[in-house]
């Protein structure tokens, strides 16, 4: 092959593999959105805003400072890369599986129905929760008699004088 026929491949193949590249990057970008976005099992309901805006912050970090890196002498960009890729497979191999999330999720949900049948075995007293604090109160339990509240009202003679200054003014 001659320098002629190296340079036309070279100007046609570098195009298409940036071409494909963005492409690729684009459809792992999409589904990873969407993973996150209906994935329970990587962010709870609770925590999702959160963890995204995180991790898009922590994007742009990144992505500032690959202009850095790319910078460095010749080993150190692709030696950094491979860091990230361990660090990246680390992190996955650290999820837990979804037997092992179901099995959180049931002795969590055990755990909060203890404490709720603690709470309402204490009986007569009230336990009020600050900062990790137990306060426990006694109950006090308001004795109403009935008829304090069906007596009669009874207008003074002032409610009787505006009554007839305003239909006096109609």
């Amino acid at each position: 092959m001659d320098k002629d026929e190296e340079r036309t491949l070279l100007n046609i193949s570098i195009p298409l593999i940036l071409i494909f590249l963005s492409l690729a990057c684009q459809a792992g970008y999409s589904s990873l959105t969407m993973t996150i976005f209906q994935d329970e099992q990587i962010f709870p309901f609770e925590k999702k805003a959160t963890a995204i805006n995180i991790i898009l912050f922590v994007s742009k970090i990144f992505t500032i400072g690959a202009a850095f890196v790319n910078e460095l002498n010749e080993p150190i960009p692709i030696i950094f890369i491979i860091v990230l890729a361990c660090a990246g497979l680390l992190l996955i191999a650290l999820f837990p599986t979804r037997e092992e999330q179901s099995r959180l999720e049931a002795a969590a949900m055990a755990k909060l129905q203890e404490e709720r049948s603690k709470r309402s075995q204490s009986g007569g007293e009230q336990s009020k929760f600050s900062s990790g604090v137990s306060i426990t109160q006694p109950q006090k339990h308001l004795d109403i008699e009935t008829k304090d509240l069906e007596a009669p009202v009874t207008a003074s003679a002032n409610d009787d004088e505006k009554t007839e200054s305003i239909q006096e003014e109609e």
